[in-house]
């Protein structure tokens, strides 16, 4: 099985297989169930990195960690990691740079 992040332009997959030594992990969190909490995440998507498929979601969209602050991750154990209660992402690879 094959997790993708949900992000457009972002590469993050996981797959079923050990992964590289050395390799930052990268963990995949799914949409939130909270109607409040989710709407977030999409206003995100759509505002932060200007993605217009974000209200159409797919069955199980996940977004990786590379998303999300340092300060809005916990790590829980050696290589997991669990988002904080009302994270929202807010870093996207489509951001316009302020100049």
């Amino acid at each position: 099985m094959v997790v993708y992040c949900y992000v457009e332009v972002c590469t993050s997959t996981l797959y079923k297989k050990k992964s590289q030594e050395n390799q930052e992990p990268v963990s995949f969190h799914r949409f939130p169930s909270d109607p409040n909490l989710r709407a977030q995440w999409i206003k995100a998507l759509v505002e932060g990195n200007h993605q217009l498929n974000a209200d159409t979601l797919p069955q199980n969209p996940k977004i990786c960690n590379l998303h999300f602050r340092m300060q809005d991750v916990e790590k829980t154990g050696f290589m997991h990691l669990r988002l904080k209660p009302k994270s929202v992402p807010s870093i996207f690879p489509n951001a316009r740079r302020e100049r």
